[in-house]
């Protein structure tokens, strides 16, 4: 019982601060993909003859939700291993 307490224990317990890093790299990679969709969008408007904006939108919306859900896991990750 004490093994099967101890592997429970070593296997779902929190992890310590150091791996909040991995919410706060993704979150800067998220960001730098959305700054290379504007600019990409921002070409497409000026430069080409069809402009979809419906295609953007699809590509731009995904990737911003997942810079914002993964800004906000790291600062609850921040947040909860301060004492």
């Amino acid at each position: 019982m004490d093994q099967k307490k101890g592997f429970f224990s070593a296997t779902f317990s929190p992890l310590d601060k150091s791996y909040c890093d991995y919410f706060f790299w993704l979150s800067v990679i998220n960001f730098m993909l959305i700054i290379y969709i504007l600019l990409t969008s921002l070409y497409v408007f000026f430069f080409e003859k069809k402009k979809d904006v419906l295609q953007i939108a699809l590509v731009a919306l995904p990737t911003f939700l997942s810079y914002f859900t993964n800004r906000l896991l790291y600062s609850m990750c921040i947040g909860s291993t301060q004492a």
